[in-house]
């Protein structure tokens, strides 16, 4: 990840999904309320993924959860700027 600046950073593409696979395995294995609270930070990371066009085949097989990113995805993306 690259420096924060302006309340924001870089990602390298490659990597990105990776990162989002982390965060949907973390994700599914805690109870913990603020991991769990992190839903509309992954819900987004997941559309980043989609709109970026960057392989998903790891990131789904990851999550047995997929169904309901998906959609949690398609719902934050129409509310989201292109």
């Amino acid at each position: 990840m690259g420096a924060i600046e302006e309340d924001e950073c870089e990602r390298d593409a490659t990597d990105f999904p990776a990162f989002v696979e982390t965060l949907l395995k973390q994700h599914r294995s805690s109870q913990h309320a603020v991991v769990r609270t992190l839903q509309g930070f992954t819900g987004t990371a997941v559309v980043l993924l989609q709109r970026a066009g960057l392989e998903r085949r790891a990131v789904e097989a990851a999550s047995t959860e997929w169904p309901f990113w998906e959609t949690r995805a398609t719902r934050l993306s129409a509310s989201m700027t292109r």
